[in-house]
């Protein structure tokens, strides 16, 4: 049996794979009275701003887009409210209709429009990008380039930072919506020149868990990233496969630095 926990729930959620396969799923509206009052009760906190309240009803940690850091806690969560709920998205919230706006979606929770907002009784997640936001990432991108060796920092946006028990690996989308991976040896600073570096990789779903895996081929050798989101208990949060030809070479388990 596949154990689900609500940690793996949300980060399910606000998954690309997951984002991607909704588009094959119905939404059906609203009928349960449990959950138009769920909606109704979430639609008056953001209404009145009562933010120490509403940070009583949320799934910690709450995933922002890498590289900001994820809302901890119910401090770091009145702290940065504004910065995740602007003027923008607080009007679309009050002035949503449970009924007609927001959909029961099964196991995943109930949503606002396409998945702007992710509710299970708790806010699991906030699927949007306030202007704030956005300059938070621009600038911690730029931050993140100064570190990083010459020649790699030339990409549009970071996706994936693992580390296995033998290499540090980075996947990065370029401004052509390429993507590229790069991985140094254990131990070594990423401002030093990477020992691999391979452009052309590709991005797959893999079911609608949220699953998905990065591949990078290299002449005769394909290098795959796996991302676990919906999984067994003990499965690792990520893992390196090699593969030569038809032959898998290496298999490693990885942490997620970052994602």
């Amino acid at each position: 049996m596949k154990i689900i926990n609500k940690q793996s729930k949300r980060i399910a959620i606000v998954t690309i794979g997951l984002l991607y396969t909704l588009t094959n799923y119905g939404y059906a509206q609203l009928t349960n009275l449990k959950d138009k009052n769920t909606v109704k009760e979430f639609i008056n906190l953001i209404k009145e701003r009562k933010v120490s309240s509403l940070a009583d009803h949320v799934y910690y940690p709450l995933k922002r887009e890498y590289p900001l850091s994820p809302i901890r806690n119910k401090q770091e969560f009145i702290k940065r409210f504004q910065e995740v709920f602007d003027d923008s998205l607080a009007t679309t919230i009050v002035s949503s209709d449970p009924e007609k706006d927001w959909s029961q979606m099964g196991w995943r929770g109930i949503m606002l429009k396409q998945g702007l907002i992710w509710l299970d009784g708790n806010l699991i997640a906030v699927n949007y990008q306030s202007k704030t936001e956005r300059q938070l990432i621009e600038k911690l991108i730029v931050k993140d380039k100064l570190q990083l060796y010459p020649g790699l920092r030339n990409y549009k946006r970071p996706l994936l930072f693992m580390q296995t028990s033998k290499f540090i690996i980075r996947i990065d989308e370029m401004k052509n919506r390429n993507l590229r991976y790069a991985s140094w040896s254990i131990g070594t600073n990423q401002s030093i020149k990477p020992d691999l570096v391979i452009d052309g990789g590709v991005f797959t779903a893999d079911g609608s868990g949220g699953n998905h895996y990065y591949e990078f081929s290299k002449g005769i050798y394909k290098y795959q990233c796996y991302v676990f989101v919906m999984s067994e208990n003990g499965t690792p949060p990520a893992q390196l496969q090699v593969i030569k030809g038809n032959k898998k070479i290496l298999e490693q388990n990885s942490l997620i630095l970052k994602n």
